[in-house]
Order: C-alpha cells, then structure tokens, then sequence
C-alpha cells in the first residue's frame, strides 16, 4: 500500500470532495468552510446536506477481500465531524461506526434508536442537544458545555464519560436524574462533587485533571465500587482520598479480585493547575496564545506571592495590559481572559470578590 489512497466522494449533492488518508490513519475528519477551526481532511459547505453513503464503498485493507462481511464499507473506522447534518445516526443503522466524534454549531434534537454507533462523542458549545434512546449508545461522551445537553430519560444511561470544556466549570448536580449509572467518568473542573453519592448504583468512578475536589465524598458512599482512579487532582483533597484508600485496604473494606483496581495518583499543586496544567489561551492563535500564556504565568507568581492586595491588582493589571495589545482579541478571547481573572483572584491569600475582580478587569480592559 503507498503512503496514502486517494478518495473522490460525493459527499454532497453534485461535488466531489478528494479524501487523501495516511497509511495506517483510520479516520476522516469533516468540517464546514470558514466556519470550523483547526485541520480537516475534508471541508463542506454551511447547510448543505451530507451524503454519509459516499463512505459506502471504502474498506480497511485488511476487508477489502471480504466485502460480504461489511455491506457497506467498514473505512473510516473513526470520524470527527463538526456540521450540523445528523444524517450519520440514520447511516449507521446499517453501517456499524466505531466511533463518531460530533460537534454541531446549531441547536439539533436527535433520536439514537437503533443506531450502530460504539462510542460516541458530543460537543456542545452552549448550543442546545437533546438526545433521545441515548442509551443505545455503548460509550457516550460528553464535552464543552455540558448542562445545553439534555438527555431524555437519563435513568437509563449506565455509563457516562464527562469533559467540562475551556474555561467551563462542570456542575455535578446535572447528574442527579442518571440514578442508574454504574460508570462514571469526569474531566477537569467540576463543582458539587458532593452529589455523587446519590448516585449509589456506582461500580466505576474516574476522577481526572481536576483542580478543585472539594466536596468529593468518601469511598464508602459507594458499595458496589470495583474501580476508582483519581489522577492529576490536587494535592489537599488527593492526600486525603489517599489516605482513606490505604485504611480501607488494610481493614479488608474493599474488594481484592483481580477485576477490581484502586489508585490515587499524580498528585498536584493548585499552582499547578494555574500555570502549566491550564492553558486558558490554547484556541488562540499560536503567536497570541504564546504571549497570553507567558503573561499569565507571570501573573501566577506574582500573586502568590503578594503581600497585600494591592500586588494582586497590580499583577492582575499587568496581565491584562499584555492582553490590550495583542490582535485579534475577540468576544471569545475576552471571555478565556475574564476566566483567567478569576481564577488568579480565587487563589491569592486575600479575600477578593468577583465584583471587584470584574471591576480591574473592565477598567483596565480595551478589548
């Protein structure tokens, strides 16, 4: 096989689009010209229907011999699409999807019944999602701005992969109605962690890159827990949970089979997560995200190191100039600065309101 196969499909109606994959690349990412940020193999037009079938006739090398077990292809094994075209939920009906990585720009409502979709992912930027028979789906992720999603009948999802989005911070009371879930897993910054344990059917529990575990109850909440990772959490929290897991294991109070796993591990600072384990500024452009990341970093240390209120504005002002004079800083740009604010407030040793935080910010800001 060469260094890559070359593919003209009709993904909309009249125009071919070419499809160049990588030897050894399983996946097709689509996205809509001027519209989707980042690198695509394909790019389509706004509102324009897609014709998912164009993919009917593709195969992994290792099927091209054995057409009669895939009908109707089995390449791309992985798509990532951002468009608002739901039409690949019907198309999977008959063509199985690995995985199906979704970010729609518009409010969508979509019905999964019988779609042949292994895992899912879904993005939402604030637009509204709602999900029907989202119980279908073996794996469902979630990311960005999670409460725009609503599921219908959320007692009947059993496993769940949550990512709060940049900048966003997760409330866990959305997981209130998933009464029956049994996996769990979190990402990133999350609040009311003390929620879960309403959620007693739990059997797995993932707590990742989390900055803040306040609030997180105990292990005990629990009783049919066989799995629990907390991996780059902060330190406090961490150390505690821990600690707690150590007792647990040598009082014989949670299960030793070969099938279950306990660990606590990579413990941070919440510095930390100021600095390098949070980037506010990765979807800005490289030379902005550069001077906006560097400025911030300072900013970290001067205020952790401030003696008095005063060095906190100071430090805050300063990042804020560095931001004045970049180009290009837009509504979503002001919104990561805001966020990065915040939380440079939130961790200083004095006791700073957001108000007066939002008042630096406007007076200093000219974006």
């Amino acid at each position: 096989m060469s260094s890559f196969r070359e593919f003209n499909l009709e993904l909309t109606s009249g125009k071919l689009y070419q499809f160049r994959p990588e030897s050894g690349q399983g996946s097709c990412s689509i996205g809509i010209k001027g519209i989707s940020k980042g690198n695509y193999d394909i790019l389509l037009e706004e509102d324009v229907p897609v014709n998912w079938d164009a993919f009917n006739g593709l195969f992994t090398p290792a099927a091209e011999d054995q057409p009669e077990e895939y009908p109707y292809g089995n390449f791309p094994r992985f798509f990532h699409y951002a468009g608002n075209d739901f039409g690949f939920v019907e198309w999977s009906k008959k063509r199985k999807i690995e995985e199906f990585n979704w970010c729609p720009y518009d409010d969508v409502v979509i019905d999964l019944a019988n779609a042949q979709i292994s895992n899912l992912s879904i993005d939402s930027a604030g637009n509204k999602i709602e999900l029907r028979n989202a119980h279908q789906i073996r794996s469902l992720s979630l990311s960005g701005n999670i409460e725009a999603i609503h599921i219908v009948n959320p007692e009947a999802i059993k496993s769940i992969d949550i990512s709060s989005g940049a900048n966003i911070i997760f409330n866990c009371e959305y997981l209130l109605p998933f009464i029956n879930l049994k996996s769990l897993n979190l990402n990133g910054n999350v609040s009311n962690l003390h929620a879960l344990k309403e959620l007693t059917q739990i059997e797995s529990l993932g707590l990742r890159y989390m900055p803040d575990l306040s609030g997180v109850p105990s292990l005990t909440s629990w009783t049919k827990l066989r799995r629990f990772i907390a991996y780059v959490v902060e330190e406090k929290q961490g150390k505690l949970l821990r600690a707690e897991l150590k007792q647990l294991i040598k009082e014989e109070k949670l299960p030793d089979t070969e099938n279950n796993f306990f660990s606590v591990s990579k413990l941070k600072s919440k510095l930390w997560f100021m600095g390098e384990g949070n980037n506010f500024f990765a979807g800005w452009s490289d030379k902005n995200e550069k001077k906006a990341s560097k400025a911030y970093k300072l900013a970290v240390k001067e205020v952790s190191n401030a003696k008095a209120e005063k060095q906190v504005k100071e430090a805050v002002l300063k990042f804020i100039k560095i931001i004045n004079i970049l180009p290009n800083i837009e509504t979503t740009e002001r919104e990561d600065t805001w966020f990065g604010v915040q939380q440079l407030v939130k961790e200083c040793h004095f006791d700073i309101s957001e108000d007066l935080a939002m008042e630096w910010f406007d007076g200093a800001r000219d974006f």
